[in-house]
């Protein structure tokens, strides 16, 4: 993206707040190597002449084999499904797997090809093409499904399945040009599934060739990452962890076996401690107010934590402390029946390290895995995910802390549960970036099941409104006044301003939660929340606002949970030509549901006292959850 058109005071004020001075210092040199040419046009190291020592082996263990025979079952399913030429996008539909060079690069809805150019001049904005679902397939996430497969059953084929689409891959992607050489983030992704499957499945003469192929291919994907890490550092994102594992990974795999490896292991360490220092919050709360996206980061991190002990290193102390409350914060979202959290903030159904082949609105294997790693309780009533302790071969520790009822971050969320109701709200301030416009936001599930959520994504690149359109304030329940955003946006993905809420007050009686939080001078939202449901009252405190609107989103299967109640409520059902009332589960995907709407016009002195905007939320009968 260029931001040299965008360049006026407020965007330059905002970009200094975004990337900081180091930031925009690496995101200059960036721009400059990239108006100049001058970034790596091949690699310095074409061909890996000695074997790498292998200080860790991505190798699946043998004890998938005791998975119980419903679990084995899926595993062998999803591998048959990878053999018939498929394979799982954004942890959802099922699609071809390209089988040719122009496939690799041809987006497969609108039939525009990426041009076979050096990577840092592939268009990641094409007019109608989204470059996310060209990457897709080439993240390799269908490689984990063939792993399990052949594990559990010994059978060649999907080895051989592997070797083939690898192989196809290596031949349309020569290094450094072409779309899949263009995204450092999405070369470490593919690298690290490329090792989980070189270390499991079975190699040989027939296919030595293209294991040498692969060997390179990782060397190459090192080099690249290296030469343009900057980049992703600057974003201050899940890109730079990514990347900085991605060193981490291939500078031991090839320890004495390239002379960069070294180089790239340290400032892969240095680089990870700085980026999960930075984005990761004492309370556990991300840079990127996701929990997809904190997952990927969390992800990569925790797994590039369990090589560096494998090989006698470690991330530092802090960083280890922000992995942890990441992790405790999870815990504390997490149903513990479905392993969903709320849907809060961008969703782009992202796993990038599905080792275990579960819905990708399944947390479980990441609370497992960072049990794991970080040698600490699994806490509450969560279930150590069975996929995840196979791959390690270990039971994470049980741990006997209950879940409390009652949890508030210093960033401004507050975690709460009531019987079997949950709610959680985000009114923090933003140390980093706003994505969605979601303060004073309310998620709320009953028993499992959730009842108002966020719309989630759906797509950055779609035509308007659907290019990243549900990260409007308008589509989240906090109030607005005047039906203005609460911030003016800028290019892409930037907001010119930042809104200020905060949590005022969150006590806790025997049988009631009580939350009162407030926007900016604006709007004050109290929640009072106990076992048969919950009860919102929205009230505007600015004495210039003339209308004050809230709009509910309701999951598509709230209405089998409970009624969503206000006095003069308008109902929208989704639509071609309104975004309120749609659903967004993953990325690519959207679901007809139906919000609810409460305008509240305003006249006279507001010392009078404005009418607050009640809105109740209580349990279904019995009969009505039947039907």
């Amino acid at each position: 993206m260029s931001l040299a058109r965008h360049l006026h005071l407020p965007t330059i004020r905002v970009l200094f707040r975004t990337f900081g001075w180091r930031g925009l210092l690496r995101r200059l040199k960036h721009e400059v190597r990239r108006k100049t040419n001058s970034y790596k046009k091949e690699p310095s190291v074409h061909r890996i002449r000695n074997a790498a020592p292998n200080v860790f082996k991505y190798t699946a263990k043998p004890s998938f084999r005791t998975l119980s025979p419903e679990q084995a079952e899926l595993m062998i399913r999803r591998g048959r499904r990878v053999l018939s030429g498929q394979y799982q996008a954004f942890g959802d539909r099922w699609l071809p797997l390209p089988t040719s060079t122009d496939g690799w690069h041809r987006h497969p809805q609108s039939g525009y090809r990426f041009p076979d150019v050096v990577w840092w001049k592939v268009p990641h904005l094409p007019p109608g093409s989204d470059i996310k679902d060209v990457w897709e397939p080439a993240r390799f996430s269908w490689v984990y499904d063939l792993v399990r497969a052949y594990i559990v059953t010994g059978d060649d084929a999907f080895a051989s399945a592997f070797y083939a689409h690898a192989a196809a891959w290596c031949d349309a992607n020569p290094p450094f040009r072409g779309t899949h050489w263009s995204c450092g983030q999405e070369t470490a992704i593919r690298a690290l599934a490329i090792l989980h499957a070189l270390d499991s499945l079975p190699g040989g003469a027939a296919v030595a060739a293209t294991v040498r192929q692969l060997d390179d291919v990782l060397a190459w994907s090192a080099e690249r990452i290296a030469d343009a890490v900057g980049y992703g550092l600057s974003q201050r994102n899940n890109h730079g962890v990514s990347e900085s594992a991605g060193l981490v990974h291939l500078g031991l795999r090839f320890a004495g076996a390239h002379p960069a490896a070294k180089r790239w292991l340290y400032t892969g360490i240095g680089y990870l401690n700085e980026q999960v220092c930075d984005q990761f919050s004492e309370d556990g709360w991300y840079s990127q107010h996701s929990f997809i996206y904190m997952r990927v980061a969390l992800e990569q991190a925790l797994y590039a934590q369990w090589v560096l002990l494998a090989a006698g290193l470690s991330l530092s102390q802090p960083a280890l402390d922000r992995l942890a409350a990441a992790t405790h914060l999870l815990t504390l979202l997490v149903d513990t029946g479905s392993g969903v959290v709320p849907n809060h903030g961008a969703n782009d159904g992202a796993r990038v390290l599905p080792l275990a082949p579960t819905g990708h609105r399944d947390f479980r294997p990441v609370l497992t895995l960072a049990a794991i790693v970080l040698d600490r309780p699994l806490d509450g009533d969560v279930a150590a995910d069975p996929y995840t302790t196979a791959w390690f071969d270990r039971a994470p520790r049980r741990g006997q802390a209950a879940v409390p009822d009652l949890s508030v971050g210093a960033s401004g969320w507050v975690a709460a549960r009531a019987g079997n109701f949950r709610a959680f709200v985000f009114a923090g301030s933003y140390r980093h970036r706003p994505s969605h416009l979601d303060q004073l936001h309310l998620h709320l599930s009953c028993g499992g099941r959730e009842i108002i959520t966020d719309a989630g994504t759906y797509s950055y690149n779609c035509p308007p409104p659907w290019n990243n359109g549900l990260a409007s304030s308008l589509l989240h329940n906090g109030p607005v006044i005047d039906g203005r955003e609460v911030a003016e946006r800028g290019p892409r993905f930037l907001w010119l301003s930042w809104p200020h809420a905060e949590i005022v007050t969150a006590t806790r009686s025997p049988d009631t939660i009580r939350i009162s939080a407030e926007r900016g001078g604006q709007v004050r939202r109290e929640i009072v929340l106990h076992d048969g449901g919950a009860k919102i009252i929205d009230r505007c405190i600015d004495p210039g606002a003339g209308q004050m609107q809230v709009t509910w989103l309701l999951h598509p299967d709230a209405a089998k949970v409970a009624h969503v109640v206000a006095r003069g409520a308008q109902e929208i059902h989704a639509s071609e030509t309104e975004l309120a009332g749609w659903y967004s589960p993953t990325y690519g995907r959207r679901l007809r549901s139906r919000a609810i709407r409460i305008e509240q016009k305003f006249d006279g002195d507001i010392e009078e006292g404005f009418e607050p905007i009640e809105t109740t939320i209580d349990l279904a009968t019995e009969n009505e959850r039947e039907q």
